[in-house]
């Protein structure tokens, strides 16, 4: 499968086309978009419920599934496929891993 580089316009050299997209509030990098959201949807539950973990099914008003973020988020941890810099980002926020993940992390 091939995929196109990376563009900071719209992939056919028109800068034009790539400012306008951005004006829209064009979503260029998904992947940091969707990792800022849940970290600020964290945040939100931490300020409403006192704790930073939530529910697995739990879903925000606006239909976010947060629950789901942070069970996939402690996944990618346990496989050592999450940053140290996320890790930190989220136990500032009083993000728990759970007992039995974290013993297993510090071998």
């Amino acid at each position: 499968m091939q995929t196109r580089p990376h563009c900071t316009a719209d992939c056919t050299g028109n800068k034009s086309n790539g400012d306008r997209l951005t004006k829209i509030a064009f979503v260029w990098h998904l992947i940091k978009e969707a990792h800022k959201r849940g970290i600020e949807e964290t945040r939100k539950y931490r300020k409403k419920h006192g704790t930073a973990n939530c529910p697995v099914k739990y879903i925000t008003a606006d239909g976010y599934r947060l629950g789901e973020w942070q069970s996939r988020i402690k996944q990618r941890r346990k496989k050592r496929k999450l940053s140290p810099k996320t890790i930190k980002e989220l136990e500032t926020l009083g993000f728990e891993w759970g007992k039995r993940q974290e013993s297993r992390l510090k071998d």
